[in-house]
This record gives C-alpha cells, structure tokens and sequence, in this order.
C-alpha cells in the first residue's frame, strides 16, 4: 500500500462491509437488493473500488425511510472502530440517500492493526479529513426481477439479496448509454461494462427496454431489438471522450490494472465491442 489514497479507498471498502451488515442484521435485504459497482466489488470481485451504496426497494416502497436503520448504522460503525462524524439523511422522491461519514484519520489509528502495510501513512493525514459514504435507494425500478442471495463474509459472515447479474448488466447499460454528468464522463459505467463482458453475462435487453422506457429514452411503442441496441452503443461511443473517462476511472483502478483499462479506453476499441453482447430475455 503505497499511496494515501490507496489507504482511504481500502479503509471506505471496510466502512461499506459494516454498514451492509448492520443493514442485515436489521433485515434490511428483506425487501431491497444491493446492486451497482460496489455490489459487482463485494460480490464479484470487479477489480477496482467503489464510493456509494446503492439499492432497489422492492416491497412497500411508498412507505421507505432510512430511520429505523440509522442508528444500528451508527452502532456498527463504532463498534468496528471507525469514529463517526455523522450520519445525514436526505429525503428525496425516488431516491433518498443516507450519507455516513467517518474521521479518515482517527478512524485509520483505531484500526492501524488491519493496515500494518500502511501504517507509515497515518500520521500524514490531515487531522479533519472524512471519509463519506452514501447510501441510496431507487424506489421506483421498473423491472422487479427475482432476487438472489450471496453471502458476505467480512467483517462476519452475512447475507445479502441482489439482482440476477443479467438483470445487473441491464442496470449498468442504462447508466453507460444514458448517464448525465454535465462535464465529465463516468468511466467507471464503462469499466463495469468490460467487466461483463468479460465474463460472458448475457443482458437481460427486456430489462433495459423497461429502464430506456420508464426515463424517457424509448417510445412506448417501440422494442428494444438486439440490433437496435447496438447501434445505440455504437453512436454513444462515438460521443463519448474516453480520455476523460479513463481518468474519471483511473484512481479506483488496481495499480497493475491501470495500463490496460488505458490501452482499452478509446473510441475504436469500444466501439468494436458491439457484437461481444450476448442477450436474454
């Protein structure tokens, strides 16, 4: 562990393990399924880190609320040694958002005995600096599909739901072709996609058309067919500055990684990837 920002990224990793625990242990995964690029990392092992937690409400959403779970959130956190500044809630109509954050520095002192590779680097951080987590949860998801459980085993053995990973590539597709950041491009979207790609996953293209539908990107009457699709992809890519992209991705990457996803990370080479898609449903 070299960098600092290699320690942060480790130590936000850890505080994202307890915060799902704490939610299970509240039967949180009763009713809302983990997904997204932090889902794909715990989960899977997608090779790079990964900032929010993001979920899916899958029963009684109109009523949700963060509260009953604040608190358990906060326990679990102190317990494991992390020193809380704060934990905020934000209300929002379809999306309401939990954000935990942590002192970086008195939170790395506590645990230094999981970080002995990193220990040199504590001492250099700045006395106020925070380490945040945000938790959201999308309560309107047009698809509803099967849930599955997987088993999280640190910091202790807990279980979790989340979608099939079909279902999952359905999700991340919406994020890579429509996401809107206004000056800047989310490479890590694009890194997520290589990683399914990778590993044979079929997109659930039913779900995709029920997400392009439900945010305004597909006419009603319209079906999404699998050529129609990639000819989407391909004008996106097309649009897209990968340059940017690779340095949004950049600093979550694996060290050994970073060339790589770099020689991966231009306009042709994604773009030829529009026949590697293998599709269900």
């Amino acid at each position: 562990m070299d960098t600092l920002g290699q320690l942060e990224n480790v130590l936000r990793e850890d505080l994202q393990r307890v915060i799902l625990l704490a939610l299970s242990r509240e039967r949180f995964f009763v009713s809302n399924i983990f997904y997204g690029g932090t889902a794909l990392r715990l989960l899977y092992g997608l090779r790079r880190s990964s900032e929010d937690l993001d979920f899916a409400c899958l029963e009684d959403c109109e009523s949700f609320s963060w509260e009953p779970f604040l608190s358990s959130v906060r326990k679990y956190a102190e317990a494991y040694g992390f020193s809380v500044s704060d934990v905020e809630l934000r209300s929002g109509q379809s999306t309401p958002k939990m954000l935990v954050r942590v002192m970086l520095r008195e939170s790395l002192s506590n645990r230094r005995a999981y970080y002995p590779q990193g220990r040199h680097l504590i001492d250099a951080v700045h006395a106020r600096k925070q380490v945040m987590v945000r938790l959201e949860i999308d309560l309107d998801d047009p698809c509803r599909p099967e849930p599955v459980t997987e088993q999280v085993l640190s910091p202790a053995p807990f279980l979790v739901s989340t979608f099939q990973k079909p279902d999952l590539f359905a999700g991340k597709m919406h994020a890579v072709l429509f996401r809107s950041w206004r000056f800047r491009v989310k490479g890590r979207d694009w890194f997520d996609m290589l990683w399914y790609l990778g590993q044979e996953i079929p997109l659930r293209i039913e779900c995709l058309e029920r997400k392009m539908k439900q945010s305004g990107k597909l006419e009603e009457r319209v079906s999404l067919t699998q050529d129609l699709f990639k000819e989407h992809y391909v004008e996106v890519c097309r649009r897209v500055n990968f340059r940017k992209a690779f340095d949004d991705v950049e600093p979550f990457l694996e060290d050994e990684d970073v060339e790589l996803v770099r020689a991966a990370f231009t306009e042709e080479r994604m773009a030829d990837l529009a026949d590697r898609f293998r599709f269900e449903g």
